[in-house]
């Protein structure tokens, strides 16, 4: 998992300025860039699969509408989510949590889990990979307490988007024994990366723009254990360059 002393480049639903968002095209672009780690959205669909989509709907990314739980994996694999970002990505699909793992089989995995109910289906796909890299990560407790009953081994993470609380919740994170805390990074502080690391928790920022250069090196200063981003060839040189 995480090492000590390095700071991963993590990227945030793939190369996501370059390419459209959770796509393989993305994740593709992510690798060649210097990623070590890819973020991912994960849902079900109306027959039971777990693919790769951060809304709820499609409305956004493809050239449908309506809500994925709508629609079974195949009706899925017929849309188009990549002409929304540009016309040269046309032939992008919808691609299943199997398929981005065995695909990217170098890379590291953070799954975000975006909704309730999909746990026991999540969990059954990675007992397959229980030799990856892999963090579950989530903005809600309960999700985590499901994944945590379901499998106590998995490496958990919460997201935590607001400054408020946020020493309760680091110790929440280590009494429920997670294995990371990831945190907006327009909130971190010296004294949380100071703090989480003291509780024995790995803490790893998270933006989802582009964050001004001198922000990004204050954030890399901070040494954190990694940088969830949307520009991973931009922090790769960063983190090559302050080596």
């Amino acid at each position: 998992m995480i090492q000590n002393n390095k700071i991963l480049n993590i990227a945030h639903r793939g190369s996501s300025l370059v390419c459209p968002e959770n796509t393989i095209a993305s994740f593709q672009a992510a690798t060649l860039e210097g990623s070590d780690y890819l973020e991912i959205d994960v849902r079900l669909t109306k027959d039971k699969q777990v693919i790769i989509m951060h809304d709820r709907k499609i409305n956004r990314t493809s050239n449908q509408k309506g809500r994925i739980r709508k629609y079974t994996l195949e009706q899925l694999k017929r849309l188009d989510i990549g002409s929304w970002f540009h016309s040269d990505f046309k032939d992008q699909r919808i691609s299943t949590l199997e398929e981005i793992l065995d695909l990217f089989d170098t890379q590291g995995i953070i799954v975000d889990v975006k909704e309730l109910a999909i746990e026991k289906y999540v969990v059954s796909i990675l007992e397959q990979y229980a030799h990856r890299d892999i963090i579950i990560s989530s903005f809600h407790w309960v999700i985590l307490k499901k994944f945590k009953k379901l499998n106590p081994k998995l490496n958990l993470a919460i997201l935590i988007p607001r400054k408020f609380g946020w020493r309760r919740k680091f110790k929440k994170a280590k009494k429920l024994q997670l294995y990371s805390i990831h945190i907006e990074q327009s909130i971190l502080n010296q004294d949380m990366v100071n703090t989480a690391h003291t509780l024995g928790l790995k803490i790893i920022p998270w933006s989802s723009k582009y964050m001004h250069e001198g922000r990004l090196r204050q954030v890399l200063s901070y040494q954190p254990d990694g940088l969830i981003n949307d520009y991973p060839q931009v922090v790769h040189k960063h983190l090559h360059s302050i080596k």
